[in-house]
């Protein structure tokens, strides 16, 4: 109970107005831990209106970016992060804490920027920082997360001989179990996309045998469930996720992560749809519609495929709605649009009359 009594008191500081930054700053990272992201948005926003230095502006913005993706609002992460960036134009670079953060806020970008052609552009920043801190900065105190990020863009570069470099320097680096298992998942991914499918199974199953909660064991199961569905191995991949969701079901935190259940009650639902398991399909969607708003990623996707149900039973009405509903997300892609704006073109304006 000391953490909520700790709220508590820093909750009255902020209202009279007497804590001090490192306090906001304290007071942030225990409503992050508890999931309470609209709680600490209203921080950062409080935060931001502060007399702060340029750096200490950067780091509210980011850290308000890194709640926006936990809400899954890519938009507004993808704004916060650049307002981030913006903050720190005029700070020297050859601070830690400024290579740090743009290394970070670039990361992020890659990976949430809806641009794609932009978060190419994102990703190649963020490689050049994040090298500087790994190569530059060796007393960074969060080096297996640097060595986590370089692994992930120089896989998402199809650079795999690089990326398998720095899962093994995240591994080495790694103290804590959950860290090691993210290093192993990192390394199994990689031999998937290497085609060396029995080492990536291996490498999964070493993560497992070190994985010491619900939780890791369910993130572990819904990465190899990725892998599986990536091969279109669609009755592998659906075990996997399946058990994801059992071990998710398991821990009382992740039971709190809806992004992570979103995660997998979609994938659960695209491999339905692929199989044309339609009556698995529709209640897999329509949960993850009931749980997620329209600036959610999934959002037009969900709204797509159930679109696409509706059209081929010819319940036009029903398929306009949800192809509508494409059009109206904020985080529909353009291909996702276009294909909603030509599916509804198609729609019969009314049913044909019967032949008599």
């Amino acid at each position: 109970m000391k953490p909520d009594i700790d709220i508590r008191t820093m909750e009255e500081a902020v209202k009279s107005g007497a804590a001090d930054l490192d306090s906001l700053f304290a007071l942030g990272d225990l409503y992050f831990a508890q999931g309470r992201h609209y709680d600490l948005l209203d921080l950062c926003n409080r935060m931001a209106l502060m007399p702060l230095t340029q750096l200490d502006l950067a780091t509210v913005l980011s850290y308000k970016g890194v709640t926006h993706v936990c809400l899954s609002h890519w938009e507004a992460a993808t704004d916060a992060f650049l307002q981030s960036l913006d903050a720190l134009e005029d700070v020297p670079e050859n601070l830690e804490e400024v290579v740090s953060l743009k290394g970070m806020n670039y990361y992020d970008l890659s990976l949430y920027c809806q641009d794609l052609d932009k978060a190419d552009d994102y990703g190649e920043l963020a490689l050049k920082y994040l090298t500087i801190l790994a190569h530059h900065y060796p007393d960074y105190p969060h080096m297996p997360k640097v060595y986590a990020h370089i692994a992930d863009l120089h896989h998402s570069m199809g650079e795999l001989d690089e990326a398998m470099v720095y899962y093994g320097l995240f591994y080495e680096a790694s103290h804590e179990t959950e860290d090691k298992v993210w290093a192993m998942t990192g390394m199994a991914t990689v031999y998937g996309f290497l085609g060396k499918i029995d080492k990536a199974l291996d490498m999964y199953n070493e993560a497992l045998a070190i994985a010491d909660t619900k939780a890791l064991k369910a993130k572990v199961f819904y990465d190899m469930g990725e892998m599986h569905y990536r091969l279109e191995n669609y009755k592998e991949a659906k075990s996997a996720l399946e058990t994801a969701m059992q071990y998710r079901g398991q821990d009382p935190a992740l039971r709190q992560n809806q992004e992570f259940e979103v995660s997998i009650l979609w994938r659960l639902g695209a491999i339905a749809f692929d199989q044309e398991e339609d009556d698995e399909m529709v209640p897999l969607l329509e949960r993850v519609l009931d749980l997620v708003d329209p600036a959610h990623t999934y959002y037009a996707d969900a709204n797509l495929r159930l679109g696409h149900y509706y059209l081929q039973q010819c319940r036009y009405s029903t398929a306009s709605g949800y192809y509508n509903q494409v059009l109206l997300s904020p985080a529909a892609s353009a291909e996702e649009t276009l294909i909603a704006k030509d599916s509804l073109a198609g729609i019969p304006l009314k049913k044909p009359a019967m032949l008599h």
